[in-house]
């Protein structure tokens, strides 16, 4: 019998017992060449996150059968192989959207909406070690655990529940660094020069990209207080890092609105990226609907500066036909200009302290390094 949706209830009871399993003293003997596959991909969770729900989803679909193969995620057909049972299949997506996502959310655990969202997954093929698709850094680790998964039936729960204890763990971890990090006030003595130096540690560190947003946040959250150009101005709250501007209608990754509620300074955050015509282009297309008066494109690119002439002219053309100024520059001159006109430079280090520990994509190594 194959696993689909009208099994939820079986679903969510291995869930449960998995997590249970998981906070137990119970030993899981996870043999070493698995444990090191199941740490490779927790370790890059925050990069490949739909593959770990999609692991998640195989091992539990499989543990509720013996005769359900953990590689067969989809209906035999349209190009799907059937299993060497032929009902030893399992409907991977809708089980994934519809029951494991919502459960593993509401337990807090990092989790994507579907593994099943894009091609890399989706395909009609079983994941067996010849699957064919580009799963990057942790198509090894993902094929060869359902490889011995497929072979070690009993095994299935214990894998979940070793992943589970690791978010667990990592859960932990990140609870008393955010502890730490959200009492350090820091007084006046630290100077622009050592805020810059942190601030570009911090950003080098892996799977930053979100980190320049909420400092550029950071930096108005003094200027509202202390310029008073800013002082009639709103910020609206920072959106997920995993929101684009298409689904949330926003018209950057940070917007400050006047009293009438209208958008009137946007601000996009590149990390790594030189500004470029295509993204002078999107930026334009945005601010034709909209109120703003001023658009900030920032980078922390070395390359920060612009020079090229047909960047130039959507500038230019941007301002003659509604008004809005584009401003193009880099993440830390932006910061270190706006330091200079706030009284308590260290309150920045105070704010981004804060904001930092509100977000889910700055994990515990984030935190680590900044504490």
């Amino acid at each position: 019998m194959s696993v689909s949706v009208r099994d939820k209830q079986q679903i969510i009871v291995s869930l449960d017992d998995s997590l249970e399993l998981a906070k137990s003293q119970q030993e899981l003997n996870v043999i070493e060449h698995i444990a090191r596959h199941l740490d490779a991909i927790f370790k890059n969770i925050d990069t490949a996150t739909s593959g770990y729900l999609n692991l998640i989803t195989c091992l539990i679909c499989s543990s509720l059968n013996d005769e359900i193969d953990p590689r067969f995620h989809r209906k035999p057909g349209k190009g799907m192989p059937k299993p060497e049972n032929p009902d030893g299949w399992f409907s991977g997506r809708t089980v994934s959207e519809k029951i494991i996502y919502p459960w593993m959310e509401l337990k807090g655990f990092r989790t994507a909406k579907s593994g099943w969202q894009t091609r890399t997954y989706e395909r009609p093929k079983p994941y067996t070690l010849d699957y064919p698709e580009n799963i990057a850094i942790i198509k090894e680790p993902f094929l060869k655990t359902l490889d011995f998964a497929t072979k070690n039936r009993s095994k299935r729960q214990s894998l979940v529940a070793y992943l589970f204890r690791k978010e667990i763990e990592y859960k932990g971890r990140k609870g008393k660094l955010v502890e730490r990090v959200s009492k350090n006030n820091i007084g006046n003595e630290v100077l622009i020069i050592d805020i810059m130096s942190a601030l570009e540690r911090h950003f080098a560190s892996p799977n930053s990209a979100h980190l320049p947003v909420i400092a550029i946040y950071s930096i108005y959250e003094l200027l509202i207080n202390e310029v008073d150009n800013y002082s009639v101005l709103s910020l609206r709250p920072l959106e997920s890092h995993q929101a684009s501007d298409l689904r949330t209608g926003s018209v950057g990754d940070i917007e400050l609105e006047d009293l009438e509620s209208d958008v009137i300074e946007g601000v996009e955050v590149k990390h790594g990226i030189e500004i470029d015509l295509p993204i002078l282009l999107r930026a334009k297309e945005k601010i034709l609907k909209s109120s703003l008066k001023r658009y900030y494109i920032l980078t922390t690119h070395q390359s920060c500066a612009v020079i090229n002439n047909d960047v130039l002219g959507v500038v230019r053309d941007v301002y003659a036909t509604h008004g809005c100024q584009i401003i193009v520059n880099g993440v830390i001159p932006t910061i270190r200009y706006y330091l200079r006109m706030c009284s308590n430079p260290s309150e920045f280090i105070n704010n981004y302290s804060k904001n930092i520990v509100t977000q889910d994509s700055v994990t515990a190594d984030h935190l680590e390094i900044w504490k």
